[in-house]
């Protein structure tokens, strides 16, 4: 019952206890952290909050955190079709996994998230089992012409794809297609040309699906 209702043990297993049974399901969804793809420079902001504590009484507190002013953080996942088939994870929940990490970025507004969005959203469908090529982020370079910890938007910077390029056409002939999405304000470029990725995934033999979500 827990699996047929719960897409988050679907995706990403758990570990529960009812009568008399344990349950421990490896998820087959695993992100590995992110990281952000150019220096950045923290900034501690320090303040003061009140509340009322009792009538006509105030209590204040001083609050202390971090801040990014910018930074373009990637990372990568693998969904792992032979933990899948323990979780009866469906092609569904990977489709709302997908919209989740788009639009749940988008629409995650706390304090200390707000304005934040997604950039590019690529999933790699291999039509070999076991397998996948693995970093995928590390495989986009930020270049500026300012300093790294001076950016403060898509405008400041290109996202050169030529490693990213090169190792998906080396791969081809694992890959049955790509899923993309695209914030069609970053600018890309392969060496030295700036290009529009979609059309250039398509000239390395790649089949390309553009997501709607």
């Amino acid at each position: 019952d827990m699996i047929e209702k719960c897409v988050d043990i679907r995706l990403f297993g758990a570990t529960a206890a009812v009568t008399n049974k344990t349950i421990t399901l490896t998820g087959p969804v695993q992100f590995k952290i992110g990281r952000s793809l150019h220096k950045v420079e923290l900034k501690f902001i320090k303040g003061t909050t009140v509340s009322p504590s009792a009538q006509d009484k105030t209590q204040g507190t001083f609050t202390e955190m971090y801040v990014l002013p910018y930074s373009l953080i990637g990372f990568y996942g693998v969904i792992n079709e032979n933990a899948a088939k323990h979780t009866k994870l469906t092609n569904s929940d990977v489709d709302l996994l997908m919209d989740a990490l788009w639009n749940g970025t988008k629409n995650l507004i706390s304090r200390s998230k707000v304005g934040q969005m997604p950039r590019i959203l690529m999933k790699i469908n291999y039509k070999e089992k076991n397998y996948h090529i693995g970093d995928l982020n590390a495989l986009l370079e930020l270049k500026s012409e300012i300093r790294d910890e001076e950016i403060r938007g898509v405008e400041d910077y290109i996202l050169d794809a030529t490693q990213l390029l090169d190792t998906l056409h080396a791969n081809r002939d694992k890959i049955r297609d790509i899923d993309l999405m695209l914030d069609e304000r970053v600018t890309f470029k392969r060496e030295s040309k700036q290009i529009d990725l979609t059309k250039e995934l398509v000239k390395q033999g790649l089949t390309v699906n553009q997501l709607d979500l």
